[in-house]
């Protein structure tokens, strides 16, 4: 499946793409800073897409399913922090 995960770089990368562990069902995952879209196979079994969003957000990194909490977003390195998307309320 391919999941939309806001982020900036390389540093990004390696801490979306670390947030989501095999253990957890994970099989592949690579996250691409240009297209801010991640491929990831996974075990439906031991995971599923929400849950994937919720380890991603856990890390500070917004996605298409789970918005980071604002204290986690905010301890990113500064050239991490990316334009966070609008919050619908």
């Amino acid at each position: 499946d391919t999941i939309k995960v806001y982020g900036n770089c390389g540093m990004c990368k390696t801490t979306i793409e670390s947030s989501l562990k095999k253990k957890d069902g994970i099989i592949s995952k690579n996250w691409n800073k240009e297209t801010k879209k991640m491929m990831v196979t996974y075990d439906p079994s031991k995971i599923n897409l929400k849950q994937i969003g919720e380890k991603i957000a856990s890390v500070g990194y917004d996605n298409e399913y789970v918005t980071a909490k604002d204290e986690v977003y905010n301890n990113l390195h500064h050239c991490c922090q990316y334009d966070r998307p609008k919050k619908d309320k």
